[in-house]
């Protein structure tokens, strides 16, 4: 296990800016003993086999006491890190498109994460849902971090100015980080059981826990080896669950992934109008043989293809 820890570094507003915005609390220096801090580190190890999910975690720590840590991270946030792969030759792997939406800076939405004072928060990043490894062998994994923050008392007479903050930018956690990967051969029956515990995972979490993680993990797994765990979410998931697969097939712009798409229309619990512009991004997206696909289903199960993709939107 790799661990690498990292103080942050800070930059502040001027003297100027400060008394114009008034809130000296919220940009107050703070000591290199008390700043805010990131660590990071592989959870599932550096040895693994080809298609196995590689998971890191970021714990940010907010050392103070009675401020809170606002930080602009969590799955909808814009870039708060990035990823990059080499081989042993120095080839960077290519990465997959992430056409997921992403909230912006300074948004009150699900990518504010926000750290209570003297305490540590997890926060998980499954690098092959961007970057699939392609054949066994030795790589670097590369992640930069560059996470916006504030420092405030959580309250909606704040937030404007923690919304200024993060937008700027100005104070940020910032760090580089690089982890050596070992790949072995593919083992289906490790990668089966891998596939089954995380689907067991999200079927069992407690309500209000998220399994976010768990979802990306699976979905960064082999289409051959874990369509039937995908599928199996698509029948029975609740419709939070519902609504992450449906995403996570939208990316994969293959005839599988539209076939689940499909079934997910006839849910109870689904939201079949977001199911269907799932369809429509996949259709929009793909190649001909792909699109082609999609019309055969759609007149076969008697679906009434969603507008946007009754027009072909792309030339091969």
């Amino acid at each position: 296990m790799n661990k690498i820890s990292l103080q942050i570094r800070s930059l502040f507003f001027s003297g100027i800016l400060l008394s114009l915005l008034g809130s000296p609390k919220l940009y107050a220096d703070v000591s290199p003993d008390t700043a805010p801090q990131l660590k990071m580190q592989i959870t599932t190890g550096a040895k693994l086999t080809l298609g196995e999910p590689v998971i890191l975690r970021a714990e940010i720590t907010n050392p103070l006491v009675g401020q809170s840590l606002w930080v602009q991270t969590g799955w909808y946030a814009a870039d708060w890190y990035t990823l990059s792969l080499v081989d042993s030759a120095g080839n960077p792997v290519a990465a997959l498109p992430d056409t997921r939406t992403r909230e912006a800076r300074g948004a009150l939405g699900p990518s504010l994460k926000i750290v209570s004072p003297d305490s540590t928060a997890p926060l998980d990043i499954v690098a092959t849902s961007y970057l699939p490894i392609p054949h066994p062998g030795k790589y670097l994994l590369k992640v930069h971090v560059q996470a916006p923050y504030a420092l405030e008392e959580v309250s909606a007479e704040n937030f404007p100015q923690v919304q200024h903050q993060l937008k700027s930018g100005e104070t940020a956690l910032v760090g580089d980080f690089v982890f050596p990967l070992t790949v072995g051969p593919a083992d289906p029956s490790v990668l089966q059981s891998k596939a089954n515990a995380l689907v067991q995972n999200i079927f069992t979490q407690t309500v209000g826990k998220s399994h976010d993680t768990d979802l990306d993990a699976l979905f960064s797994m082999p289409e051959p080896i874990a369509w039937t765990s995908w599928q199996r979410l698509a029948d029975k998931g609740n419709a939070d669950t519902q609504d992450r697969v449906a995403d996570h097939l939208a990316r994969l712009h293959t005839s599988k992934a539209a076939d689940i798409l499909f079934k997910m229309l006839d849910s109870p619990s689904g939201d079949g109008s977001f199911v269907s512009e799932k369809l429509a991004e996949i259709y929009n997206h793909g190649g001909l043989a792909l699109r082609e696909h999609i019309k055969a289903s759609a007149a076969q199960r008697s679906v009434q293809l969603p507008e946007q993709i009754s027009v072909p939107q792309a030339i091969d």
